[in-house]
């Protein structure tokens, strides 16, 4: 369901998102993520108005125990969950690995079918993130470690082979790199 698609999102996150960037990863409107979440304020933090879909309206759990809730398969039998809530966080990485992996255009193949990588270009994607471009900074820190949770190999292999992938970090961190060679 839709509900169970934003939820296994929201838990796999590495860090807040937007009601726009969750909508923008589950190809929906703001508006349909926005009624999906508000049912859930004893799940959930989000801004409760249609007001709460202007920029930074950013959905996070309330707690760690409501992840360990969704996520609980202690308490799943094999055929039935015990709650509606219930998801798969592998399967959140996945819708997010994939989506991420297409920000950083990492899904190029060359002409004999291979991916192919030497096609990003650092300079456009950093532009994008000067731009406030949804997700491109979140694909450039987090899509790897949403590849491997996921066990998707071919995204995994294709950011970590991804050399313009490496200077983007470096360029978004150069305080932390400066603090770390001084």
């Amino acid at each position: 369901s839709n509900l169970r698609r934003v939820l296994q999102v929201v838990v796999a996150s590495a860090q807040e998102l937007r009601i726009s960037e969750i909508a923008t990863l589950l190809k929906r409107s703001a508006k349909v993520v926005f009624e999906l979440l508000k049912g859930l304020g004893g799940l959930l933090h989000h801004q409760q108005s249609m007001g709460g879909l202007k920029s930074p309206s950013f959905v996070r759990l309330l707690h760690k125990s409501v992840k360990d809730w969704l996520v609980d398969d202690v308490h799943a039998d094999e055929v039935h969950k015990l709650h509606v809530y219930h998801i798969e966080e592998r399967e959140g990485h996945r819708i997010l690995a994939e989506h991420l992996s297409l920000v950083l255009q990492l899904n190029k193949q060359d002409g004999k079918g291979r991916p192919s990588n030497h096609h990003v270009d650092p300079d456009a994607l950093l532009q994008k993130v000067h731009e406030s471009k949804p997700l491109v900074r979140y694909a450039i820190r987090h899509c790897g470690w949403h590849a491997t949770k996921a066990q998707h190999w071919e995204i995994t292999v294709a950011y970590f082979k991804c050399l313009p992938v490496y200077e983007l970090r470096l360029r978004l961190n150069l305080d932390t790199v400066a603090a770390i060679i001084d």
